[in-house]
């Protein structure tokens, strides 16, 4: 097999976009569910609520400028109204005084003139005066008025301001919940990255994934020269020989002189067989055999006339009986090889004392099996049919009491000479006096 390195995202890299753009697959393979409504609100709502709150915030805006004038326009008004107050004040001072200047006239022209030949007194001062007065206050409730209607509208665009506060407040609150929601699930998934990005992997098209890595240069071991020279000083006999054998010999092969050349990944891996991952690794199996991979199978490699694969655990197949005769015979036959092999027979025979995974065959005759059902600790049964069962029992004792009862009566029937079956339904007694037969009522 040979494995592949797939780029991993920085932590930098895991952004909202990244979420978004692989939001499909975080879906299907998501860890906790208690992340889908981040993963929701980021891929349906959050442009959609970003817009919302700007909206709010414009019309926020808009109502608190509204507020502004018409608070700047009611100061306008108060201000009018202040100097209309004034001007009404000066004018009722110049009527008042208006109106004394004519009556000290009158009182002069009454002294010097009582038949009246001079003509009347001049009152149009104190005319103009009452005019000025009349249209000063004719202002003012104008004035009044203006400022009621503001204040009206006033209270109006305030509450209209505390509404679209109260919007906004609600909206920019559940936005920013959503973005904590949403860190969170920033957070887990830079947490999780490796099981991630193997799950975008696994969902990749394989012909994608083949036109992605089958350019990719990767080194493959030629050999520079053919056959090897094995050192066989050495070499150790196996203990487990077949018998009608010359023997083996353990020998280790050294590593043929090698070159490196450079191939497409497709001309080495099969690209459309993926066997697994190992952290950001993808493993494919190789299409042939290289001298790395034969150097590496030596331990499985049985060479001779013909290389054949063998187990490279030659004792995992003896029993511990088996073992133990092996030691001996070697040991009488092969005093030096035993030597050589003593230290690994006796971890064999460990081995096989800790795992315990030998087991003995008993062979039972047939006429000797039988079967013995052992009490359990616990009660099988239902409850429900755990008291039917109780009810049952008193049910039988009352009927055994019943019997015993009935037995005493007959006895004492019989003691008194009553012999006569007392199980009897139906008793019909005819008595007969000569001539007449008479029968109870209700017996025919």
């Amino acid at each position: 097999m040979i494995l592949v390195a797939n780029d991993v995202p920085a932590p930098s890299d895991i952004t909202d976009a990244w979420l978004t753009e692989h939001d499909w697959i975080l879906r299907r393979v998501i860890l906790d569910d208690s992340f889908r409504p981040a993963l929701d609100y980021l891929s349906k709502s959050f442009v959609g609520a970003e817009i919302n709150i700007r909206i709010l915030e414009d019309n926020a805006a808009a109502q608190k400028n509204l507020v502004n004038t018409l608070t700047q326009q009611l100061q306008t008004q108060g201000a009018v109204i202040g100097a209309g107050e004034l001007a009404i004040k000066n004018a009722v001072e110049a009527a008042i005084s208006a109106g004394q200047s004519n009556s000290i006239l009158n009182a002069i022209k009454g002294i010097f003139d009582p038949a009246g030949i001079t003509g009347q007194t001049d009152l149009g001062a104190a005319t103009a005066a009452q005019t000025r007065l009349d249209y000063l206050k004719d202002q003012l409730d104008r004035a009044e008025k203006e400022r009621r209607r503001l204040q009206s509208q006033l209270d109006i665009a305030n509450t209209a301001l505390q509404a679209a506060v109260d919007k906004l407040g609600a909206a920019v609150k559940e936005h920013y919940d959503n973005l904590t929601a949403i860190d969170r699930l920033r957070v887990h998934v830079k947490e999780n990255i490796l099981y991630y990005m193997q799950a975008k992997w696994t969902h990749e098209p394989p012909d994608q994934r083949y036109f992605r890595l089958y350019d990719k240069e990767v080194a493959d071991l030629v050999a520079v020269m053919h056959g090897v020279e094995v050192d066989l000083s050495s070499a150790s006999a196996l203990p487990w020989t077949p018998s009608g054998t010359n023997g083996y010999l353990n020998a280790q092969l050294p590593m043929p002189d090698v070159g490196v050349v450079m191939k497409k990944l497709a001309d080495v891996a099969d690209l459309d067989k993926i066997l697994g991952f190992k952290g950001n690794y993808m493993i494919f199996p190789l299409i042939k055999n290289n001298y790395l991979t034969f150097h590496m199978m030596q331990d499985y490699l049985e060479v001779s006339d013909e290389v054949t694969l063998r187990d490279p655990d030659e004792l995992g197949d003896y029993t511990l009986d088996e073992i133990e005769q092996i030691a001996s015979c070697m040991r009488k036959t092969d005093p030096k090889g035993f030597k050589i092999v003593e230290g690994e027979l006796k971890q064999a025979i460990m081995d096989r004392l800790m795992t315990h995974q030998e087991t003995d065959t008993v062979v039972v005759p047939t006429s000797s099996v039988y079967i013995e059902a052992l009490v359990g600790a616990h009660v099988l049964l239902e409850d429900f049919k755990l008291i039917h069962r109780a009810l049952d029992i008193k049910k039988v004792q009352a009927e055994v009491r019943h019997a015993e009862l009935e037995n005493i009566r007959l006895a004492s029937r019989a003691l008194k000479g009553k012999d006569e079956d007392p199980d009897v339904e139906k008793k019909i007694v005819i008595e007969s006096s000569g001539k007449h037969v008479t029968i109870a009522p209700g017996d025919n």
